[in-house]
């Protein structure tokens, strides 16, 4: 696409291309699957080089892990309120021998990292900023059609005086 356009592509048709070569140079592949329960494990029946997949996007808690096709199925619960452990046993040549799965709420025996933390508040600035940005040019574009007499910056008005702006701005 052209630059910084963001090319939104099918996960299953892109796992099939890319997981083969993958699982030649690993012993075990771990998808994250921020996709549903639904399409997981359409991912899991399609592509048999998956051997975990770590399925989001689902508003269950449970952390029973099923398999699915060749791939072990586990739900990373919901709306950040767990952390899901899984614990597996692998042998070389054999791959995933035995594995353990749970749910651990994060309530207060989970100390806050400081790392952690400050990613977090990155995103979560990053994130208010995107939302203040659109909000602010969605106000200044309802003010134009409007057509009210009103201060709208100086893009806004650079629009139809651009020699004015030119001279204003140097």
């Amino acid at each position: 696409g052209e630059t910084g356009t963001p090319i939104i592509v099918d996960p299953i048709e892109t796992a099939k291309k890319m997981l083969p070569s993958l699982k030649k140079k690993v012993d075990v592949v771990v998808v994250l699957a921020h996709m549903g329960f639904a399409k997981s494990t359409k991912l899991a029946n399609e592509v048999p080089e998956a051997d975990v997949i770590v399925i989001g996007h689902n508003p269950t808690v449970s952390m029973e892990a099923r398999k699915e096709g060749n791939a072990l199925m586990v739900l990373s619960g919901t709306k950040g309120q767990y952390v899901g452990y899984v614990l597996l046993r692998i042998e070389r040549k054999k791959g995933i021998v035995s594995y353990e799965s749970r749910l651990v709420p994060l309530d207060g025996r989970v100390k806050e990292q400081k790392l952690v933390q400050s990613i977090i508040e990155q995103h979560n600035n990053q994130e208010k900023k995107l939302r203040d940005d659109a909000l602010r040019r969605d106000k200044e574009n309802s003010l134009s059609r409007t057509g009210e007499d009103r201060y709208l910056g100086a893009e806004t008005c650079k629009r139809c005086h651009e020699e004015v702006y030119k001279k204003v701005a140097v």
